[in-house]
């Protein structure tokens, strides 16, 4: 019996308007990425791609994602993903930050950049508002944590 081999991609979202979300979820991906592969790479392209596409993880508020597909047309979803300029009706940038052939690696370098990211947001909010102390500040350095915590704990039990 021969294994289908498969790769993970690691996304990074990038809204244009990141204040006024409306609740995304991994079906609204799915369905962008479906239209893209087909628009970009008509019947054939989608229909390669559709046996072991499969959105793992999708969290808009912290602008990360994971999606298993086919080792041999990883790049046609690549492609697509980078292609894409909205989910659900949103303006989105896509960019994959990671590809890798086993979940652990990816597991490690989506963490990674999680981490980055948050302490990018901690320097960002404290350079840009510096008036901003006490209360205010914890609360939104607590929430950056929380969506962290939440992400993490998510990726880190990614299953196939």
């Amino acid at each position: 019996m021969v294994r289908l081999k498969v790769r993970w991609l690691a996304l990074s979202f990038e809204w244009e308007e990141r204040t006024s979300l409306p609740p995304l979820t991994s079906t609204h991906l799915m369905e962008a990425l479906r239209e893209s592969l087909e628009e970009n790479f008509g019947e054939m392209g989608l229909g390669r791609n559709l046996s072991r596409l499969k959105v793992i993880y999708f969290s808009p508020a912290t602008g990360f994602g994971v999606i298993r597909c086919a080792r041999t047309y990883y790049q046609l979803v690549w492609a697509a993903l980078t292609l894409m300029t909205s989910i659900g009706g949103v303006r989105v940038a896509i960019q994959v930050i990671h590809c890798s052939g086993t979940i652990k690696r990816l597991q490690t370098e989506v963490i990674g950049s999680l981490r980055t990211w948050l302490e990018a947001f901690k320097t960002i909010l404290t350079k840009r508002n510096p008036n901003l102390k006490g209360p205010a500040l914890d609360l939104r350095l607590s929430e950056a944590q929380r969506h962290f915590d939440e992400a993490e704990k998510a990726i880190m039990t990614l299953t196939i």
